[in-house]
């Protein structure tokens, strides 16, 4: 296995991993509050030390939706300028029950910051505050080709823009 897909311990801010899942032309999302802000992100979190990025993607995607996924290639590459990396992999949904958490998210639940996981039509997410925004929009326009089985992979090395922060 490639070096790039473990654990680097010389990122301070360390590594995460989502996963993107698309399943009957649905992709498979987390819905968030959080600090009166809504928005969307992809399910994934931070690596456990030793853990491969697809054994995160695995492990994340079931804390936070219920769901049984295997990581069929690496799709996207977010090479932060604070040191930390973001992986994206593109999963095949091998089944779950109902979508719902099952996580450490779960107790921290509240009226004002939640995380509820659902599909949502690929042909809606353009029209979604889905972060990170540059990873949903290559899902856009990789979609054709993801449907005929190719394998795209995209790399950026930039800024990561958080929900609710201004881009100056």
């Amino acid at each position: 296995m490639s070096n790039r897909f473990k654990i680097f311990d010389n990122k301070p801010y360390g590594l995460r991993a989502g996963g993107i899942v698309i399943h009957d032309d649905k992709v498979l999302l987390i819905h968030r509050l959080r600090d009166d802000l809504q928005f969307y992100v992809f399910p994934g979190g931070g690596l456990e030390q030793g853990e491969t990025i697809q054994q995160g993607i695995v492990r994340e995607i079931k804390e936070e939706t219920n769901q049984d996924v295997t990581v069929d290639h690496i799709l996207y590459h977010h090479d932060l300028i604070d040191d930390s990396d973001q992986y994206f992999g593109l999963c095949k949904h091998v089944g779950g029950g109902d979508v719902k958490l099952i996580g450490e998210e779960l107790d921290k639940q509240s009226e004002t910051h939640w995380h509820r996981p659902c599909w949502m039509p690929m042909s809606e997410i353009g029209n979604l505050e889905l972060y990170p925004i540059m990873i949903r929009d290559w899902l856009i326009a990789d979609y054709p080709a993801i449907q005929r089985g190719e394998k795209p992979f995209r790399h950026w090395h930039g800024v990561f823009h958080r929900p609710g922060k201004k881009v100056a």
